[in-house]
């Protein structure tokens, strides 16, 4: 068993992507928090369609919007949705900001941790794949 507070994970991208994944040891899948202020927009537009990770996001405070191959679901503590590898994603915080749960991986193929995600690794490390 691994406990961790989320102020005492990993964190890069100015705070923004807390390696959640890497501070518990998780080796299965991807798993990484984010944290965006209020109206923040800069998270990019991108999908994993290249890489082939599917991903599902759940609000752990605040709220946002996502943009989904050009729909709008508006993102709270109730709302859970899984993202295809396929589709163009857009997250923008809501008025309060948004700490974000991501969970990722590739159907049927073994988890391998992008250089991003490990521990300590800096903010030019290679993202999980191209990005479409």
């Amino acid at each position: 068993m691994t406990i961790r507070r989320l102020a005492d994970m990993d964190a890069g991208f100015g705070g923004h992507f807390i390696r959640a994944r890497a501070s518990l040891g998780v080796e299965s899948f991807g798993l990484s928090v984010l944290e965006f202020g209020p109206g923040f927009d800069g998270y990019p537009e991108h999908s994993h369609e290249v890489d082939g990770q599917e991903e599902v996001l759940l609000v752990l405070d605040g709220s946002a919007t996502l943009q989904i191959d050009g729909d709008v679901v508006e993102l709270d503590r109730e709302t859970m949705v899984r993202v295809g590898a396929a589709c163009r994603r857009k997250l923008v915080a809501g008025p309060a900001g948004v700490r974000l749960l991501v969970i990722g991986g590739r159907p049927g193929h073994a988890y391998a941790a992008p250089e991003f995600s490990a521990l300590g690794a800096p903010d030019t490390a290679r993202r999980s794949g191209p990005q479409v």
